[in-house]
């Protein structure tokens, strides 16, 4: 290597290495489900713990909460490889696996939940707030439940997201403070093919802006238009809780959650020992 390759290479680490450190800074919470915190069971029965108190990643005040209904026993929300990527984010470890064995109503209990802080997170004219998170669903029918991904203040709802499949035709929907939905005029994916789910909070004025982006072709190179997102406004509270649900009829799969205070860190963060996957 000449000296010119060696210089142009020490000039790419350090931008590499300041990128890195300014999106630890403004990175509130993270969990790629890593392949030191958590362990993929040897068995995947009913009682198991699965993902239960398992508390991975970084930000977060408390491990998993997992809620099983008459249906769902908490070992059926376990951590699965292969982890799921996306063109362009570093990804490490697992997955969060929501595995509906032979009984398709085992969706329906179905949470896990886990606290960010004792304190409010956001809620502040001209804060703002990223989350992203990698999703894919097997889907064998209409579903009734559909999968979900929301921030609550404690257990109440701030911004949710529902995926409805009517027909099988995903597409998802927005509803803030526990109202009505707004669906998304792009179709998600389709069953069975990663996707990536972004969210950007604005809070301003007392009438505070939700966008969302979401599909397995968003460009995350540099941050999206707001206009080529589905926007939804309505005066917010902060947040310190975080809540995923898989859904009926389905086997559901989350990965990589990020919640920062800018793009470039809730794309940017990268755990250790991740991958970055070039399309």
């Amino acid at each position: 290597m000449s000296i010119k390759q060696h210089l142009l290479f020490a000039i790419y680490m350090c931008i590499m290495l300041l990128i890195s450190s300014r999106a630890s800074v403004d990175l509130i919470a993270y969990d790629g489900f890593s392949t030191e915190d958590y362990v993929i069971p040897e068995t995947i029965g009913d009682h198991t713990e699965g993902l239960r108190n398992v508390n991975g990643g970084v930000g977060w005040s408390s491990g998993w909460t997992i809620y099983a209904s008459q249906y769902l026993r908490p070992g059926r929300i376990h951590a699965a490889e292969p982890g799921l990527e996306y063109p362009g984010l570093a990804t490490h470890g697992y997955r969060a696996y929501w595995n509906s064995g032979t009984d398709n109503r085992l969706g329906r209990a179905h949470s896990a939940t886990r606290k960010i802080s004792n304190s409010l997170i956001g809620g502040y004219d001209g804060d703002t707030i990223w989350l992203s998170i990698l999703y894919v669903r097997k889907v064998s029918s209409s579903s009734s439940v559909p999968g979900s991904i929301a921030l609550m203040s404690n257990s109440v709802d701030v911004v949710r997201l529902n995926l409805s499949n009517i027909k099988i035709q995903e597409a998802w929907e927005l509803s803030l403070n526990g109202g009505d939905y707004v669906q998304y005029p792009v179709q998600a994916t389709g069953t069975g093919i990663t996707g990536l789910v972004l969210v950007r909070i604005d809070y301003k004025d007392g009438d505070d802006d939700v966008y969302l982006w979401s599909g397995d072709s968003i460009d995350i190179s540099s941050e999206p238009s707001i206009s080529t997102a589905l926007k939804a406004s309505a005066p917010l509270p902060g947040f310190n809780t975080f809540q995923l649900i898989g859904g009926n009829y389905t086997d559901t799969s989350y990965d990589e959650i990020r919640i920062a205070r800018t793009f470039p860190a809730v794309i940017g963060y990268k755990p250790p020992g991740s991958l970055v996957i070039i399309q």
